[in-house]
């Protein structure tokens, strides 16, 4: 028997600043999996991201920090899916 069932799609979402969670639960009501990004290794296995608004100074020295720029700019040269909400 065939299962109709689809794979939950898994959205990450950079948590960093801004609208974290509110991004967080619009992804879970549409029905997908929300995964907090953190670390370059949290966007292995995920189909999008989501870079919530916030000041851009500081997400940008976090991310920094973090060691998140080479791995989004790989994410991003390979035409994979991202989106952005207003940051500064």
């Amino acid at each position: 028997m065939e299962s109709n069932k689809r794979k939950k799609i898994r959205i990450g979402v950079l948590a960093i600043q801004g609208a974290v969670e509110e991004h967080m639960n619009s992804v879970r009501n549409a029905g997908g999996e929300a995964v907090e990004i953190k670390l370059p290794s949290h966007i292995h296995d995920i189909d999008g991201i989501i870079l919530p608004g916030g000041e851009s100074t500081a997400m940008a020295i976090v991310a920094e920090k973090w060691g998140l720029f080479p791995a989004l700019r790989e994410w991003v040269a390979n035409d994979r899916p991202i989106w952005g909400t207003c940051a500064g």
